[in-house]
């Protein structure tokens, strides 16, 4: 998103669609079996599917000033197979799933071109993610471990408080090759009504890509993400009944190493159509407290300029 600044005027549309996984143990970054923390929690995570879809659009305010704005709709499932744990020699056993979905936060940026020359662009963003995605959505009153009580954290497609995201992009653009490095923080601004706040994060990626032929290029990108852990508690949320329940099972530090392809069109009449895939898959994750570890991303991202 943050490797040009739009010509004063200029529209571009996009959808775009993320597919996380996450399945298995850790521990503070090491792999875990669940018969070792069977006696800390009611049950045990499986594994863990997220869909994340994004409508964006941006418009050039002027020559080096572009405005966008971020939509996005969450759909989350979380497994946990039967026969769960043992807490206070009470032992909890049977299936139970959370589905949930909903819009999250809206983004709103600008993205102002500070330098460029004929080969290289820097760039600064910032802008404010609104918190009109749901932070309080409950089970059914008949729900194994949340009957009418808040979900976890992980759960909820809304931060339920006013982020101040901003980075700084570097791009570098020569004849059939292409090279860039993005650094971006989000700050989360105060506690949110239920009395607790996500944890910060700041992510750095670097990536290069090749022209292949004038319809489609490939890429390899390097990103590294660091996030603290939930501060405060909601007050309806019992942290022992699953790893998701307790704030301190959040954040950490992960790399990842993504391939993608880009397919542009060149035909005069959609020549401002274009279709991107990248794969990501972990090379490094320490994680703070119990959490399932990512094992791999999908992203799929449309574009239409005019």
């Amino acid at each position: 998103m943050y490797t040009h600044v739009h010509e004063k005027g200029e529209w571009m549309l996009s959808y775009r669609m993320m597919y996380n996984y996450q399945s298995g143990l850790q521990q503070n970054g090491k792999d875990i079996s669940r018969g070792l923390i069977e006696q800390q929690y009611l049950m045990i995570p499986e594994d863990m599917r997220m869909n994340m879809h994004m409508l964006m659009g941006m418009y050039g305010v002027t020559d080096k000033l572009t405005f966008m704005i971020m939509f996005n709709y969450l759909q989350m499932k979380m497994g946990m197979p039967a026969g769960g744990g043992s807490l206070h020699n009470h032992t909890f056993r049977g299936e139970h799933t959370m589905n949930v979905s909903g819009m999250g936060d809206m983004g709103i940026q600008t993205l102002y071109e500070l330098w460029r020359s004929n080969a290289h662009r820097l760039m600064l963003n910032t802008g404010l993610n609104v918190p009109v995605g749901s932070n309080k959505l409950k089970g059914t009153s008949n729900d194994m471990l949340y009957p009418g009580t808040a979900y976890p954290y992980l759960m909820q497609p809304g931060s339920g408080s006013w982020d101040i995201p901003a980075g700084i992009n570097y791009y570098l653009g020569y004849s059939r090759i292409s090279a860039g490095v993005s650094a971006q923080a989000l700050w989360r601004s105060k506690l949110n009504k239920p009395q607790y706040r996500l944890g910060n994060e700041l992510d750095l990626t670097t990536w290069m890509g090749i022209q292949l032929f004038p319809f489609l290029s490939s890429s390899v990108r390097l990103r590294a993400n660091t996030s603290a852990a939930v501060k405060g508690i909601k007050p309806d949320l019992n942290k022992y009944n699953e790893p998701a329940a307790n704030p301190e099972n959040y954040g950490g530090k992960r790399v990842e190493l993504l391939t993608g392809l880009s397919f542009q069109t060149v035909k005069n009449s959609f020549r401002h159509f274009r279709f991107m895939a990248e794969y990501a898959f972990p090379v490094y994750q320490h994680l703070n407290g119990i959490q399932m570890p990512l094992k791999q991303c999908f992203f799929i991202s449309t574009t239409f300029q005019f």
